[in-house]
């Protein structure tokens, strides 16, 4: 699980620190893969055109509750991120004095 926390961590790092990109989404949901109920991770960046989707192999229902609390541990205290938790889901603003802010929205659907 930790893997995949940290792997959100530096998805959400390398889409602000593009110039290029204003936005952002993660998604996560509940699948059945293989026969299996499992959490799906899907990354968009429209402006890029990139897009990622991934078998997390997670049956935890804790995890985006540990994602909320990492994610704002790590960028609540750094003065260019606003952070907005609301109940599935998460907004992470990045302030970039060159271009303009970059939006990076995490969701979990049940």
């Amino acid at each position: 699980m930790d893997k995949v926390i940290n792997l959100t961590i530096e998805y959400i790092d390398q889409i602000s620190s593009d110039g290029r990109v204003t936005g952002g989404l993660i998604k996560f949901i509940n699948k059945k893969i293989d026969n299996e109920k499992t959490l799906a991770m899907d990354i968009y960046v429209f402006q890029t055109g990139f897009i990622r989707h991934f078998n997390t192999h997670i049956m935890d229902n804790l995890f985006f509750e540990k994602l909320k609390e990492k994610i704002n541990n790590n960028y609540s205290k750094l003065k260019d991120y606003k952070i907005v938790i609301k109940d599935n889901k998460i907004e992470i603003t990045r302030n970039r004095k060159e271009t303009k802010p970059c939006i990076i929205t995490v969701t979990y659907e049940k």
